[in-house]
C-alpha cells in the first residue's frame, strides 16, 4: 500500500503491441483524488488526469510497423474517476508494401503499363523475375519490338519498403541469320541491335 485508501485513486495502465514505450513514460499510472486533512479526506481541486502517451514520441513502432492506433478505447478526453482501474492498448499494424516493375526504352519512356507484381508484408520474400520478359513487342500500329538491355533495382529479396524495379529495353529488329524463316510478327533475336553489327554479300554474274 501507499497510505491512501484504494476508494480514493484510481489506476491507469499502458500497454503497446509492436512498438515500445519511452523510458520517460509511465505506463502504469496511480491518480490520488482526495488527501487527508484535520482528520478526513477531502477531495483535490482540480483533480488528477492521466497523462495520454503521444504516438511518436511517447510510443513508438518496431522496425517494420506503423499506422498506430487505439485497440479499443481510445483515453483520450476520458475522465478518471476514483475506483477506476483502466487499461488502455496502442497497437501498430505490420507494414504492406508493393512491388512494382517499370517498363521503358532506352530514353526512359514507357513502353508498357508498369506492372504491380506483389504487395508483401515488412520482410516478406518477394521474387519479381517473371515479370521481366526477355522480350517486349508494343502494340497498335507501329509496333516495335524491344529485347532486354538493363535492370535497375533489386529483382528478388526482402521486402524492408517499397520496391521500384525499372526494366530497361532497346530496340531489337536484326533477325538471327540461323533462322531461315523469321516471323515477321516477332522479329529479333533477343538481342539488342546497338550490341550486333550486320554484314551482307552480293554477288555480280
Amino acid at each position: 500500500g501507499d497510505g491512501v485508501p484504494d476508494k480514493y485513486q484510481a489506476t491507469v495502465d499502458f500497454a503497446v503491441n509492436n512498438g515500445s514505450y519511452a523510458a520517460d513514460f509511465a505506463t502504469h499510472q496511480v491518480l490520488t483524488f482526495s488527501e487527508f486533512q484535520n482528520g478526513k479526506w477531502v477531495e483535490k481541486n482540480p483533480a488528477p488526469t492521466m497523462t495520454v502517451p503521444v504516438d511518436g514520441t511517447d510510443v513508438n513502432a518496431t522496425t517494420g510497423y506503423g499506422n498506430g492506433a487505439w485497440s479499443g478505447t481510445n483515453p483520450t478526453g476520458v475522465v478518471v474517476k476514483a475506483g477506476d482501474a483502466l487499461t488502455y492498448t496502442f497497437a501498430y499494424t505490420i507494414n504492406k508494401y508493393t512491388v512494382i516493375v517499370n517498363y521503358v526504352d532506352e530514353n526512359n519512356s514507357p513502353i508498357q503499363d508498369p506492372a504491380t507484381v506483389a504487395t508483401v508484408d515488412h520482410g516478406a520474400a518477394y521474387d519479381a523475375a517473371s515479370s521481366i520478359p526477355n522480350t517486349i513487342t508494343t502494340a497498335g500500329e507501329n509496333a516495335t519490338h524491344y529485347a532486354l538491355d538493363s535492370v535497375d533495382g533489386t529483382i528478388s529479396g526482402n521486402a524492408a519498403g517499397n520496391v521500384v524495379i525499372t526494366a530497361k529495353y532497346a530496340v531489337d529488329t536484326v533477325n538471327d541469320p540461323s533462322v531461315k524463316e523469321p516471323d515477321p510478327n516477332e522479329p529479333g533475336d533477343g538481342v539488342p541491335d546497338k550490341y550486333q553489327a550486320t554484314v551482307d554479300f552480293a554477288v555480280n554474274n
